[in-house]
C-alpha cells in the first residue's frame, strides 16, 4: 500500500512507467510475456501488478481440480434427474434414476479424460 502512494507522488513520467519501476516491470513480464505499459499512476501500476500475478497464478493446482469436480457432479446430477423424471414418466422402478446416474458417471468420465488428454497435448 505505502509503494502506491509512494508511486502517486512522482512525476508524470515516472509513473506512466518510464522512471524506476521498483518490482514491477514496464513493458516485460516473467516468461517472455509482453505487455503494454501501464495507463499510468497508482492505479496503472496496480492493473500491471495484478495482471502479472493473475499470468503467474492460471488456472492450475486446487481451481482446475475444483472445476473438474464441479462438471463432473453436475453431469452426473442431470443424468439423475433426467432418470427420475423417466421413472416418473413411465414408472420405471427406479431403473431410469440408476440407468441416469450410470450414465453420468460413464460420461463424466469419459470428458474428465478427453480434457486431461487435450491438456497434455499443449
Amino acid at each position: 500500500m505505502t509503494n502506491i502512494v509512494k508511486n502517486s507522488t512522482k512525476s508524470g513520467s515516472e509513473s506512466a512507467g518510464q522512471g524506476d519501476s521498483g518490482d514491477l516491470p514496464d513493458a516485460e513480464l516473467s516468461g517472455g510475456v509482453r505487455r503494454t505499459p501501464p495507463s499510468g499512476g497508482a492505479i496503472g501500476r496496480l492493473e500491471e501488478h495484478i495482471a502479472r500475478k493473475s499470468d503467474a497464478s492460471g488456472f492450475t493446482g486446487w481451481r482446475k481440480l475444483a472445476g473438474a469436480g464441479f462438471e463432473f457432479f453436475g453431469i452426473v446430477l442431470i443424468c439423475a434427474l433426467v432418470g427420475m423424471w423417466l421413472d416418473d414418466k413411465f414408472n420405471l422402478g427406479g431403473m431410469g434414476a440408476l440407468g441416469g446416474i450410470v450414465l453420468g458417471v460413464v460420461g463424466g468420465t469419459y470428458l474428465q479424460i478427453r480434457t486431461i488428454l487435450q491438456s497434455g497435448k499443449k
